[in-house]
């Protein structure tokens, strides 16, 4: 089971409880960009979205399929 986070400056993601460096986030960067973060092992992504729903998306499509591979989340 992942840990949930909440931080004002940080934003909201998952941190992966077995997999070391590895989590997702999205963050409000204004009223129309959110940025969509992922780490898998200290690898990843970055990408800006109009809305949270794309950003939210985008990231736990990409972080689950890459890391349920390598036993994360």
């Amino acid at each position: 089971m992942p840990t949930r986070f909440e931080d004002a400056v940080e934003g909201f993601g998952e941190m992966s409880n077995n997999l070391a460096d590895t989590f997702w986030k999205v963050k409000s960067l204004s009223i129309y960009e959110w940025q969509a973060v992922y780490r898998i092992k200290g690898i990843g992504e970055e990408k800006v979205f109009p809305s949270l729903p794309e950003a939210e998306r985008w990231v736990r499509e990409k972080v689950y399929a890459k890391a349920q591979e390598l036993g994360g989340f």
